[in-house]
C-alpha cells in the first residue's frame, strides 16, 4: 500500500511534508531564476561628477559644528568615500504640536536643526539613479547612513544635481 491510514507515504513520510518540500523548492528555484535572469542596469553616463545633498533631521548644534567644508564622508561601514563636503547649512527643525483642543501646529524645536550636507561625488548614472564610486546607489528620497571621522548620522537624499 502506498498511503497508510495516517497519510504517510510508504508508512514513513507525510504527504503534507512532501508537498511543503516541493513548494519550497519551487519558490527557491523561481527566486534564483529571477535574480540570475535580470539584466544589468545600463550605464547612461560613466565617471560623472555630481552633487548629492543629504538632509539630516533634528540634530543638535554639536553635530552641526562637527561637519566642515572639505570633510570626507563615507557610507556607514564603507571603505570608499562618497565625496567631500562642499556646502553645509541648517534650518530650524520643526515638529507637530497637538493642542488640548484637538488642533495642531507646526512649531520650531528648541536647539534642534535640520542639517543639509552637499557632497561632491564621482560615479555612474544609470536608469535606476546615481551610483557613487560604484558602490552606493542613491536617488532622491533614499535613506543613507553617512559618516565622517567626526559624526555618524542617518540621512535622506534631498537633491542630486549634475555639473
Amino acid at each position: 500500500m502506498i498511503l497508510d491510514k495516517q497519510g504517510r507515504l510508504f508508512g514513513k513520510v507525510s504527504v503534507i511534508d512532501i508537498a511543503l518540500l516541493i513548494l519550497a523548492a519551487g519558490l527557491i528555484l523561481g527566486v534564483g531564476y529571477r535574480r540570475l535572469s535580470s539584466k544589468a542596469a545600463e550605464i547612461i553616463s560613466a565617471d560623472t561628477s555630481f552633487y548629492v545633498t543629504f538632509m539630516v533631521e533634528k540634530v543638535r548644534d554639536f553635530s552641526v559644528n562637527a561637519v566642515q567644508e572639505g570633510d570626507v564622508f563615507y557610507q556607514q561601514y564603507g571603505q570608499k568615500p562618497l565625496g567631500s563636503v562642499v556646502k553645509v547649512w541648517t534650518e530650524q527643525a520643526r515638529e507637530v504640536l497637538k493642542r488640548q483642543d484637538g488642533t495642531a501646529a507646526y512649531v520650531p524645536m528648541e536647539e534642534k536643526f535640520n542639517m543639509y550636507i552637499t557632497l561632491a561625488c564621482m560615479g555612474n548614472i544609470n536608469e535606476s539613479g546615481y551610483l557613487i564610486n560604484g558602490s552606493v546607489q542613491v536617488s532622491e528620497g533614499s535613506d543613507v547612513r553617512i559618516q565622517s571621522n567626526k559624526v555618524l548620522c542617518g540621512s535622506k537624499v534631498s537633491a542630486i544635481t549634475t555639473n
